[in-house]
């Protein structure tokens, strides 16, 4: 979370609405909470990961501040908000899925939010090189970090 909102808020921007669109543990979220953002959403697909994603926002003093849905972020979304930055540190791995897993979750990002978002993505740098093949997007910023890569773009 530390690196992701270093990147993003090192100009002075700190987003009025946010998404984390892999909840996960809420870690993004609860580090956009922190960081000021104005309003901040997440969407986690295992409905049993939400009541412990709000305990890890209460005890990081964020859970009035975030919002937890149970939804597939490859989906339209299930809410009228239009986020200015969207996290997305996708699931993919031996516990998760493939690579194609991770890239179909990316791609249902891109497809709902690019044209609005600037959107934060740590994908598997394969997936990193086919999406630069496929879809147009400014890369604003590109960490690589190993085996994956911290990617931050808006629409081209």
């Amino acid at each position: 979370g530390r690196l992701v909102g270093g990147i993003l808020t090192g100009g002075g921007l700190i987003p009025d609405k946010v998404l984390d669109a892999c909840c996960g543990s809420g870690t993004l979220a609860a580090a956009a909470a922190h960081q000021g953002a104005g309003r901040v959403v997440g969407y986690e697909i295992r409905s049993e990961f939400v009541p412990r994603i709000k305990e890890n926002l209460e005890h990081c003093g964020t859970k009035d501040n975030v919002t937890v849905l149970c939804h597939d972020c490859t989906q339209a979304p299930p809410i009228d908000y239009t986020p200015s930055l969207v996290y997305c540190n996708a699931p993919w791995g031996k516990k998760f899925g493939t690579e194609e897993d991770c890239a179909k979750v990316v791609k249902g990002v891109l497809t709902h939010y690019l044209p609005t978002a600037v959107i934060c993505f740590v994908i598997p740098r394969a997936v990193l090189d086919k999406l630069r093949e496929e879809v147009p997007m400014e890369v604003l910023h590109h960490v690589p970090l190993g085996t994956v890569s911290l990617l931050v773009v808006k629409a081209a």
